[in-house]
């Protein structure tokens, strides 16, 4: 589906509770984001991520809201994990509303055919962090680690 209203990409805002400078930005920026079609955020929404259930234990509560209320009065909101969220999953993407992409994707905006992705994984020279997101890409090891 093409998309040809306003699209706004971001990444790498790595929001975490021990900088809530960083958080009253993201809430700021939300804010201005009505008319826009399609926010896509391409990875590291957080600094870390333990898992979907652990919004209230990181005090992070206020993005999952923000990102709720964006869902119903502004953009189709469709979120990649990153290097440092992996972890993010369905069940957190569930109550905002979002979608969530698998890296890669592409999308087709305003005519052309665009390929989104966090970006890390081109960094083919850093092997020890290419072996890292090998294990920690896999299912299996998310499960295991989520218990």
């Amino acid at each position: 589906m093409d998309i040809t209203g306003p699209v706004v990409l971001i990444s790498d805002l790595h929001l975490t509770a021990e900088d809530p400078t960083g958080l009253e930005c993201f809430y700021a920026f939300a804010q201005q984001l009505q008319g826009v079609e399609q926010l896509y955020i391409l990875g590291d929404l957080f600094e870390y991520w333990i898992g979907d259930d652990s919004a209230e234990a990181l005090g992070l509560t206020g993005v999952c809201a923000a990102l709720k209320g964006l869902n119903k009065s502004g953009p189709k909101i469709t979120l990649m994990t990153g290097n440092r969220d992996f972890l993010l999953g369905q069940d957190f993407c569930r109550s905002p509303g979002c979608q969530l992409l698998q890296e890669p994707a592409e999308a087709e905006i305003s005519g052309h055919l665009i390929l989104l992705q966090h970006g890390d994984k081109l960094c083919t020279d850093d092997i020890n962090h290419q072996r890292h997101r090998a294990i920690v890409d896999q299912p299996s090891w998310g499960k295991k680690f989520s218990q």
